[in-house]
Formats: C-alpha cells, sequence, structure tokens
C-alpha cells in the first residue's frame, strides 16, 4: 500500500503551537504530502474519545491514508509506539487503546512497535512523541519506508472492548458512551440492535415507538429529526453514526439531564407489544 496522505487525530487544541508543529515536521520530511485533519478538540487524555472519533471519521477518508493519533497521556512511559497496517491506512500512534474502535471495522494486517530510530528525530523528548516519533514515522511512511523497517512485529495492540448492549428480558440496557460539543448524548446502542430487539423489519423515516428511561428522563419514541419536537425539548435520535443519541432541540441535553459518560440507559418494548 503507496500512502499519499497523512490525517491527524490529536487532542492538543489549538491555542497551542503543538498541531502546527506536527504539520511543519511531516512537511520537512514529505513535502508533497497532503495533510488531512480529523480533529484537535479531543478532551485531553480521553483515550476512548478518540477512539468514538476515528472510528466515526474514517469511513469518509480515501485509501492509502497514514492517521496519526495522539492521545497519549502515558507519553514517556513503558506503552509503545506502533504503527498498524491494515487493508485501508496505517494506524500510528500510542499503543494505549486509542486504535480499538477503528480496528473492529478494520482488523490489522500487521502490527510493528516503533523501535526504529533511523526514523524518529534526534533527540526524542520524553513529553513530544507526536513531534519526534509519530508524525516523521508517517511523513517517511508516505515516502515508502516499509513498515517493516520501523521496528519487531508484535502480536497484536492493547484494545479496549466495545460496551456492547445487554437484553435482559424485555429490556435493552446501554450506557452513554460520550457527549459532543453541542451537548448530545451518544450512546452504544446502534439502530440495528433496537429495531432487531423491537422485531422491526426496516428502518423507517418516522417516529419509532418505545419506551426509553435515561436519568429521570422517559421518552415514549425514537424521533426523525431534532425538528419533530419544539425547541427545548428532549428526544431521542438516531445520530450521523447511526447510534441513538439524546439531544435537547436547540440546547444541550448533557448540561439539561445531568448524564454523565458511563451513565445508564434502558429501552424497553411499548406498553402495548408486551
Amino acid at each position: 500500500m503507496s500512502a499519499q496522505q497523512i490525517a491527524l487525530l490529536t487532542d492538543f487544541g489549538y491555542q497551542d503551537a503543538y498541531v502546527g508543529i506536527l504539520k511543519g515536521v511531516i512537511s520537512q520530511i514529505s513535502p508533497s504530502t497532503a495533510i488531512l485533519d480529523i480533529s484537535h478538540g479531543i478532551p485531553a487524555g480521553n483515550i476512548r474519545w478518540g477512539a468514538y472519533t476515528l472510528m466515526t471519521a474514517l469511513s469518509f477518508f480515501p485509501a492509502q491514508t497514514v492517521v496519526v493519533g495522539v492521545v497519549d497521556p502515558g507519553v514517556g512511559s513503558e506503552r509503545a509506539g506502533i504503527c498498524i497496517q491494515t487493508e485501508k491506512f496505517y494506524l500510528v500512534g500510542p499503543d494505549n487503546g486509542l486504535f480499538s474502535y477503528v480496528l473492529r471495522e478494520h482488523p490489522p494486517l500487521v502490527v510493528h512497535r516503533l523501535t526504529n530510530p533511523a526514523y524518529f528525530l534526534d533527540p526524542v523528548s520524553a513529553t513530544f512523541h507526536g513531534r519526534d516519533i509519530f508524525a516523521p514515522v508517517a511523513a517517511h511512511l508516505c515516502r515508502g519506508v516499509p513498515a517493516s523497517e520501523l521496528g519487531p512485529p508484535l502480536a497484536a495492540p492493547f484494545c479496549f472492548t466495545w460496551p456492547e448492549p445487554q437484553v435482559r428480558a424485555s429490556e435493552m440496557w446501554g450506557e452513554i458512551l460520550l457527549f459532543d460539543h453541542f451537548g448530545n448524548l451518544i450512546s452504544n446502542i446502534s439502530r440495528r440492535q433496537v429495531l432487531d430487539f423491537l422485531g422491526q423489519k426496516a428502518s423507517v423515516d418516522q417516529a419509532l415507538r418505545c419506551e426509553i428511561e435515561i436519568a429521570s428522563t422517559r421518552l415514549e419514541r425514537i424521533e426523525p429529526t431534532y425538528a419533530a419536537v419544539p425547541p427545548q425539548t428532549c428526544l431521542a435520535l438516531w445520530g450521523s453514526s447511526d447510534l441513538l443519541e439524546f439531544s435537547v432541540n436547540q440546547g444541550n441535553a448533557q448540561a439539561q439531564l445531568g448524564v454523565q459518560v458511563g451513565d445508564k440507559l434502558v429501552l424497553r418494548r411499548p406498553s402495548s407489544l408486551n
């Protein structure tokens, strides 16, 4: 696979120069490589948020992309740096679970530890592996360096598991994975799982009757759009990743409901169907 562009995901934000430095390092090593941004607004050190963002974004990126992920609260520790080759992408970053959810859709073909200093900057800072290891490695991949030269093979990267919803009798239990900057609460329950649970044959662009309880809020259906309810009203709907979300039309569901990441929700079949 010949890489043609690099896509960056970090928790660096934009106030500091860190993102620009990554791009400068890449451009010095591989000037013709296109550099794309996925996000630099991942909450500091939130690996699972970064993993979710990569999962939802990468299907819209071209094949032959080198993905550099730097959400790395363990920088400078014993955690490894890795390069994962899949059929579509290279994934470069810390071996801390950041690529867990992407690998559900894009299984690794081969994984290498990053140990060859010939492809690092010198010296390597203990606090900025994004600049000194991950960005230069990505740039060298784009110049045609094979992944096998970066270091020895690794049997498998560290991955944490996707929190699958649980069905208990007539109830489906899920949890909140994260909330975006609009305050939309994103759950771990997919449209397909809800339709199967309710015995629906296909999804339709209209309200879907069910009973949902989250925090102290009870809803009686999943709406097709935000505008299906009045402003400042809470609703459930399918998000752009086809996961069940909770929102407030023209408002902030996380603030209004007081729900945190990991909080539980329960979905039940409509009473008339029980």
